[in-house]
């Protein structure tokens, strides 16, 4: 690949395509607007007319000053090691030459991709044997510092949210900056992932599926939501010459959806993992002074029920995973943990783990932190819950 410079007369520099570090979306404001609108307002105030027309002057450059601010420019960085001191290089997004900057970056990011499909695994068999849950954290598309600060509490995979699981999200933000996320995600330790919506399904699709990309989580209670997914995910694989076939994870929210596990899986090879997101761990355990919100005696239908589930998920080949204060925020969750009597982080992730659960999403990176010291099995819960993790 080649960089030229916008200005001087020197030959273009030249980087391979594995000498990249990485690639993002970024913005800047006009700064020679700016200064133009700034110019003009201290021009105004010291020499400008009188009258309407320093009125007009001192009101345009006010006017320019926002625009640079307001309309910034968009550009596409590259970072790498062997530029040395000056580690970044920037390429301009010009709207009127979208089409051919669309070509370029499709080029670089199928070329990038087959550099780091090496680091991706899609075999989930040995979370199964894993006394270890698999952790997946969920942060907001449109927050990329957010998204830059979960790499730091390693989560074995990274759900880049489209949709808003707890918070409102800005989609089209989202997918303006998802493919650099992903891109950020596949060169660290967490495998991305992307929450897509039935109800924009093409766009966010559009927007996501780049080689880099591990799968898709989708909210589905029929078996035709995974089949669109499916016709769409076929020609974008083969167009964008990903490496790897895109897999699926489904979160099932309701009722019908969990009477339908069976076929759910049935529906495409590409489903890997299934959200039981009918129910929050920590939202779903009862509130009581002196009572342990898992009480193996007292809250036994409800471990029963989420035993059922799971196994129904586990013998139709993929990996059951729970919900765990997806609901609450940060101040929230401090808060169902103070209000309830002998209850943990890690209580909760004990308990998902002997009622059948692999891994489980949440949007707290304190959860993942517990995650990574949970001990061996709690013996006394593993037998009373008929769960075998010999």
């Amino acid at each position: 690949m080649r960089l030229g410079r916008s200005s001087g007369n020197g030959p273009p520099e030249s980087i391979s395509y594995e000498q990249l570090d990485s690639v993002e979306n970024v913005t800047a404001p006009r700064t020679q607007t700016i200064a133009l609108g700034v110019l003009v307002i201290l021009l105004t105030i010291v020499i400008g007319p009188d009258g309407l027309v320093r009125a007009g002057c001192f009101l345009l450059g006010i006017v320019g000053v926002l625009v640079g601010f307001i309309y910034p420019r968009n550009y596409y960085q590259f970072q790498s090691s062997d530029w040395g001191k000056h580690k970044r290089r920037r390429w301009r997004l010009i709207r009127q030459r979208y089409t051919n900057e669309r070509k370029f970056i499709s080029v670089v990011r199928a070329e990038h991709a087959k550099r780091t499909s090496g680091l991706m695994t899609n075999n989930l068999e040995s979370e199964k044997l894993n006394p270890k849950l698999f952790s997946i954290l969920v942060v907001p598309a449109d927050q990329p510092t957010a998204v830059t600060r979960a790499f730091e509490h390693e989560p074995d995979m990274l759900c880049i949210d489209l949709v808003g699981l707890l918070d409102p999200v800005d989609s089209e933000i989202g997918r303006g900056l998802v493919w650099s996320e992903i891109i950020g995600a596949s060169r660290s330790n967490s495998l991305p992932l992307v929450q897509v919506s039935a109800r924009s399904l093409e766009c966010d699709l559009n927007a996501c599926v780049w080689p880099g990309l591990w799968g898709v989580l989708i909210a589905a209670e029929s078996v035709s939501t995974i089949q669109d997914l499916d016709g769409i995910l076929s020609p974008l694989e083969e167009t964008r010459n990903l490496p790897r076939s895109v897999q699926v994870a489904v979160l099932i929210e309701t009722e019908v959806g969990l009477d339908s596990i069976p076929e759910l899986i049935s529906a495409s090879s590409r489903v890997k993992m299934i959200v039981l997101g009918n129910a929050d761990l920590i939202a779903e355990a009862p509130i009581g002074a002196g009572v342990d919100p898992f009480d193996s005696e007292k809250n036994l239908p409800l471990q029963n029920r989420w035993r059922n589930l799971t196994k129904s998920a586990a013998d139709g080949g993929v990996v059951p995973l729970a919900l765990i204060g997806t609901t609450l925020r940060s101040e929230e969750l401090e808060k169902a943990l103070e209000t309830r009597i002998g209850f943990s982080v890690e209580r909760v992730l004990e308990i998902a783990r002997c009622v059948g659960f692999y891994g489980f999403l949440t949007v707290h990176p304190q959860v993942v932190k517990s995650c990574k010291y949970l001990g061996a099995p709690d013996g006394e819960l593993t037998n009373s819950n008929g769960v075998s993790n010999g």
